[in-house]
């Protein structure tokens, strides 16, 4: 019973993070022009937001079934980092390389920032 619950929480926040995903995709793009732009934007975005998750639980109990469902199921349907590795089989692999190395750099600092803030908002809210 433990499995099936904790299994629909993870599809639930998943179905919440595509939903997400796909709206995003499709008001970023129409703005901005490019998919591309909006896969870099809700990379990074996930990265935060799972940063905070992160830094909250540090110092607040999060019950593990809502653990799966925002960390896993939603921030993971959200972000898709494959998409990124198509910049490598493009024409300019060498180029593609550099992006891909400063999109996971600049990913990396956002998830710290998240987790920074994260943990300096449970302070405040303890």
């Amino acid at each position: 019973m433990r499995l099936t619950r904790d299994l629909a929480a993870l599809a639930a926040g998943a179905c919440l993070g595509g939903w997400a995903r796909a709206g995003l995709d499709l008001a970023l793009s129409s703005y901005l022009g490019a998919l591309a732009v909006s896969t870099i934007i809700v990379n990074l975005g996930g990265a935060f937001v799972l940063g905070v998750l992160t830094g909250w639980v540090r110092l607040h109990h999060l019950d593990g079934r809502w653990r799966l469902a925002l960390g896993t199921g939603f921030c993971g349907a959200l972000t898709t980092y494959s998409s990124l590795m198509l910049v490598l089989a493009g024409p300019l692999p060498v180029w593609g390389a550099i992006e891909v190395v400063v999109l996971l750099g600049v990913g990396v600092g956002v998830a710290w920032g998240g987790v920074v803030l994260g943990s300096r908002w449970a302070r405040v809210v303890q």
